[in-house]
């Protein structure tokens, strides 16, 4: 066997964000297994800013799995323009401010 094999899929989570799916796989070694899969229903933009001197802008944000804040890079789900300059520049805005 030179590689996975899926032999069964279903979706055990979807909400607008994301679907979790969960396959029944046959690995490389022939053993079976489980595999969970997260896919995004839009994409995101994260956006690294650096500031005149080089030194990486992070923002503080609550996060709610964890219930503390931590500190990440600016993001926001991407427009229709994939990848885009104006996404990323649009996205850090809300967050960080101009």
């Amino acid at each position: 066997m030179t590689g996975w094999q899926t032999r069964a899929t279903r979706t055990v989570y979807e909400n607008a964000w994301i679907r979790v799916r969960e396959d029944a796989v046959t690995r490389p070694d022939g053993s079976d297994g489980v595999y969970g899969v997260t896919a995004m229903k839009h994409p995101a933009v994260f956006v690294v800013p650096l500031t005149d001197a080089g030194e990486v802008v992070l923002v503080r944000m609550h996060r709610y799995p964890i219930d503390r804040e931590s500190m990440c890079p600016p993001a926001a789900r991407m427009g229709r323009s994939r990848w885009s300059l104006r996404s990323a520049s649009c996205s850090r805005r809300p967050v960080a401010g101009p």
